[in-house]
């Protein structure tokens, strides 16, 4: 984040990271490290910062109570355990620029281990008292599932769509934002309208931050994104930029841009290709102006709300999600 954002949140990040290290400790054995090995390769916690803001904007209370806190770590919790399944899954051997956690301790005990921290994200959500955040929790599961399986099912297919594309992005990225929003919202005992404009604001704040992240697996310094550049194509996903590259290059480029998208193994020649063809047909840029768009919808969806500092924070954070560069 941006120095003068981050100063501004790091007051709720202190108490978010309290709260995460209270819950790693606190276990037994590989648990304890796996998941306190999970927690210092850092993040940004935007999960919970979204939770705690959003129901920060409809509530006067400040400081939030500790409940609050002990409730947003559900959301970062998910975020972890579907990091340490991805990895798996997707065969990365990094994350934040350090080994992954199943490649240090094991495939079978990381995939325990995150098995573990999604129980927790349900225990604590059990001890809100509150069916509506536990249905919240539930449909969230199931759709980042449902969002994990499409995604393999479209490796290295270049057909994808880009309905397909934004299915993806929905189920993995932005109903995890949108439900922290959402179950913020809720503990504030938002109104109807209230859960609808906050649930609006994550779903758009997570289209653009994911389609960013996509932009930036062509551009990044890996030292700076904590993950070597090209990582998702090498991995199969065929992202935004490549779709809209291959709309406006000639027949004959487009065919190529897209050939070598779904090739298996490459060479390093291959990525540069794709790259250049990127950037001939304005993939990136085009990209680009999508995410910003989605981070200015999500500000517009707060329109109804009252101008508070939270309000603001968050649509600080959407913007952030957009522009920045890891």
């Amino acid at each position: 984040m941006n120095n003068n954002l981050l100063d501004k949140l790091s007051p709720l990040i202190g108490e978010i990271n309290r709260h995460l290290e209270e819950t790693f400790k606190a276990q037994e054995g590989l648990l304890s490290e796996i998941g306190l090995y999970n927690y210092l390769g850092g993040g940004k916690r935007l999960r919970p910062l979204v939770f705690l803001l959003a129901a920060h904007s409809l509530k006067d209370t400040f400081p939030l109570p500790d409940f609050f806190f002990r409730s947003s770590i559900v959301f970062e919790l998910i975020h972890m355990a579907s990091l340490l399944h991805d990895d798996i899954v997707d065969h990365s051997e990094m994350r934040r620029g350090r080994k992954s956690a199943h490649l240090v301790f094991g495939i079978t005990e990381t995939v325990l281990s995150g098995d573990f921290i999604l129980a927790r994200a349900s225990t604590l959500a059990m001890e809100t008292g509150s069916m509506d955040f536990i249905g919240i929790l539930t449909q969230l599961l199931e759709d980042l599932s449902i969002g994990e399986l499409k995604q393999l099912k479209l490796r290295f297919n270049s057909a994808i769509s880009l309905d397909d594309y934004y299915d993806i992005i929905k189920s993995k990225t932005a109903v995890l934002m949108s439900s922290a929003a959402r179950a913020g919202a809720l503990i504030a005992k938002g109104t109807n309208k209230e859960l609808a404009a906050l649930t609006q604001y994550g779903l758009d704040f997570g289209l653009g931050f994911q389609i960013k992240d996509d932009i930036l697996d062509y551009k990044a310094d890996p030292k700076t994104l904590g993950k070597p550049t090209f990582k998702d194509l090498a991995e199969g996903r065929i992202t935004l930029p490549i779709i809209l590259a291959a709309k406006n290059l000639s027949a004959k480029s487009a065919k190529e841009l897209l050939r070598l998208a779904a090739k298996k193994q490459r060479d390093p020649e291959d990525f540069l290709a794709i790259a250049s063809l990127i950037e001939e047909g304005q993939g990136i840029e085009e990209a680009q102006v999508i995410a910003e768009k989605h981070a200015e919808n999500a500000s517009l969806a707060l329109g109804s709300l009252p101008d508070t500092v939270a309000k603001g924070l968050l649509i600080d954070l959407a913007r952030y999600g957009a522009i920045r560069e890891n």
